[in-house]
């Protein structure tokens, strides 16, 4: 389980900063709209950068550090680059993170938990269970398995299909 949690944040967080990138090149929706921006950064992943850690510097030749990124899993980046260079899919990118899911706020939680093991992550970890309707007395991979009332699918199953769903939106727009 720790392994499906952490990875599944992996792959968000890469399809999240491709996604930016790709909008920056000027990539093509599934329905062949090209993506166009108002303000094109003439370098993209350091306007990402310069936004987030203002005082970030590259190393030598350029190449920026891959720790001074944003946290690429959090919706919020996404939408605020594309705001900031004046994305015209901006309605498209931010209607497709309208839809309340649980698995960008509630991942991350089970991501730190698997990663670093300690009371203080489980603990956090556990409270979620109350929003599903589940015993916090499980353990965090225990919470990810159980079946929510009245849902039809783990916790986990649900927040790789949420997941989907919104990559899905975001390359349909």
């Amino acid at each position: 389980m720790s392994y499906v949690a952490i990875e599944a944040l992996n792959a968000w967080g890469l399809f999240s900063r491709s996604y930016y990138l790709s909008c920056v090149l000027g990539a093509r929706t599934e329905r062949k709209k090209k993506v166009t921006l108002t303000l094109p950064p003439a370098d993209p992943l350091g306007f990402a950068i310069a936004h987030y850690k203002p005082k970030a510097q590259p190393k030598a030749g350029g190449v920026w550090h891959r720790r001074d990124e944003p946290p690429w899993h959090d919706p919020n980046v996404l939408m605020t680059l594309c705001g900031k260079m004046g994305c015209l899919i901006q309605p498209q990118i931010n209607a497709a993170f309208s839809l309340n899911q649980n698995v960008f706020k509630d991942l991350p939680v089970f991501r730190n938990f698997f990663a670093h093991r300690n009371g203080q992550t489980a603990e956090a970890a556990r409270r979620i269970a109350l929003n599903y309707t589940l015993a916090s007395s499980l353990s965090p991979a225990e919470l990810l398995l159980s079946v929510s009332p009245g849902m039809s699918a783990s916790v986990i199953v649900d927040w790789l299909s949420e997941i989907n769903i919104t990559a899905d939106f975001l390359c349909k727009a």
